[in-house]
C-alpha cells in the first residue's frame, strides 16, 4: 500500500512540474495537464528517409524519445528528423512531442521500410503538416502568439495618425512614432521614416533603450536595452529607398520621468547614418486601445 501511495505522489508530482513548464520567459500551463487519446497523432515515417514536420507557427522546444534519431530545425517552423538506419529497423517505434507558443503536438512514430510513392517528395523526403486542432492548447490569455501579434499589426495599419510631436530628422532621414497602443499587458509602438535623399538607408539595426535624459558621463550612464516580442516585419537587411513603416510589440514596461525611451536606427556603412528618436514615460501612458 506505502509503494502505491509513494508511486501516485510522484506522478503526480512530475505532472506539477510539466505544469509549470516555461517557454522563453513566459509560463504556458498554469494547471495540471494530461494528453487525452485524442490528441496524440499516430503516423509511419521512412526508415531511410527524412521526414519533416511543418508548423504554422515557429516551434520552440523538441523532445526526441529515442537516441537513435537524429533532429534539428532547419527553419523556425520546420522539423526534420531521420532515423539512424544502423540502430533503427522497420516496426520500431518512438514518440516526439512539440512545442510551438500554443500548442503541443504529440506523434507516435512507427518507422516502416518501404512507403508508397504517393506520400514521398521527388527527393525522398517526407512531409506532416501539424494541425494545432488536433494538440493540445497551452496558450494563456494573457500570452500573445504570433498569430495574434499578426492580427493585431493587421488591425493597426488600417488606423490613421494620431501622433504628430514624437519626431526626429538627421542625415536626409525623418524618422517618427505614428501611433502608441496598450493591447492588455503589450504596448504597441508604430513607427515609420522617410528618406528625404536619394542614397538610400540600408537598416543595419533598431534598437530600442531606456536611456538618462541627462547623462554626465558615459561611465555612470544605465542604458537598459529592450527587445521586442513581435515586429511585422524583420527589418534586418531592409532598405528605405522613399517610406519605410513596422510595428513592435512589447511586454508592459515601465521607466522613471528621469529617463527616456530611445529608438536608435543605424545604417550599414563604415560611415552609416545614425538616426535617434526620444520617447517620454508620459506620451506612453496616452497610449490607445487595440483589441
Amino acid at each position: 500500500m506505502k509503494k502505491i501511495i509513494i508511486i501516485f505522489c510522484t506522478i503526480c508530482l512530475v505532472q506539477n512540474i510539466f505544469a509549470q513548464a516555461r517557454i522563453g520567459n513566459y509560463t504556458v500551463l498554469n494547471n495540471n495537464v494530461s494528453i487525452a487519446e485524442k490528441n496524440v497523432n499516430t503516423a509511419t515515417i521512412p526508415w531511410n528517409s527524412t521526414t519533416h514536420f511543418v508548423s504554422p507557427e515557429p516551434i520552440q522546444y523538441v523532445d526526441i524519445s529515442s537516441p537513435n534519431i537524429q533532429g534539428d530545425l532547419p527553419e523556425k517552423n520546420i522539423f526534420r528528423l531521420r532515423p539512424d538506419s544502423d540502430k533503427v529497423h522497420p516496426g520500431d517505434k518512438f514518440t516526439i512531442t512539440i512545442v510551438t507558443q500554443s500548442y503541443i503536438s504529440v506523434y507516435k512514430l512507427t518507422v516502416e521500410g518501404t512507403l508508397s510513392n504517393d506520400s514521398l517528395l521527388s527527393n525522398g523526403a517526407y512531409v506532416i503538416s501539424i494541425n494545432p486542432n488536433d494538440a493540445v492548447q497551452v496558450n494563456q490569455s494573457d500570452v500573445l502568439n504570433n498569430q495574434q501579434c499578426f492580427d493585431l499589426c493587421i488591425n493597426a495599419l488600417k488606423r490613421k495618425r494620431s501622433i504628430f510631436n514624437i519626431d526626429t530628422k538627421s542625415y536626409g532621414m525623418k524618422m517618427y512614432v505614428k501611433n502608441i497602443y496598450s493591447i492588455g499587458d503589450y504596448i504597441m509602438i508604430e513607427l515609420e521614416a522617410n528618406n528625404k535623399t536619394r542614397l538610400q538607408f540600408d537598416i543595419d539595426q533598431i534598437r530600442f533603450k531606456i536611456v538618462d535624459k541627462q547623462s554626465v558621463k558615459a561611465t555612470v550612464s544605465q542604458d537598459i536595452e529592450l527587445k521586442p516580442f513581435y515586429s511585422l516585419y524583420q527589418p534586418d537587411g531592409e532598405i528605405i529607398t522613399n517610406r519605410w513603416r513596422n510595428f513592435y510589440i512589447f511586454k508592459k514596461f515601465t521607466y522613471p520621468t528621469q529617463k527616456l525611451l530611445e529608438i536608435e536606427m543605424t545604417e550599414k556603412q563604415y560611415s552609416g547614418r545614425r538616426v535617434d528618436l526620444k520617447i517620454e514615460y508620459n506620451q506612453i501612458l496616452k497610449s490607445q486601445q487595440l483589441n
